[in-house]
């Protein structure tokens, strides 16, 4: 014979009521259609819901929304894509 259980609770100490955890939350309406790990449900970064909300700041920046990481004024003058963590980004 096997027996199986499972015991469950909510917590009520202080900090677990002063900290409720919502169950569910409405999406924003700027990040409706757009994923939070686009590439797990097999579509392309683009869908990220970090584009959605930062792309206005990136095109203030002189950054593609496709390219995050690369500055298009340096794309323009040297033809290439450089990280944002190279030496050449420091100004």
């Amino acid at each position: 014979m096997k027996v199986s259980w499972m015991v469950t609770g909510i917590r009520q100490d202080a900090w677990a009521n002063a900290h409720r955890i919502p169950v569910e939350e409405e999406k924003p309406e700027l990040e409706s259609g757009y994923y939070l790990h686009p590439e797990l449900y097999g579509q392309p970064i683009q869908k990220s819901a970090d584009r959605a909300r930062h792309a206005e700041q990136m095109k203030n920046m002189g950054r593609s929304p496709d390219r995050p990481h690369c500055n298009e004024n340096v794309v323009r003058a040297t033809g290439q894509h450089m990280a944002q963590d190279t030496e050449f980004q420091r100004y």
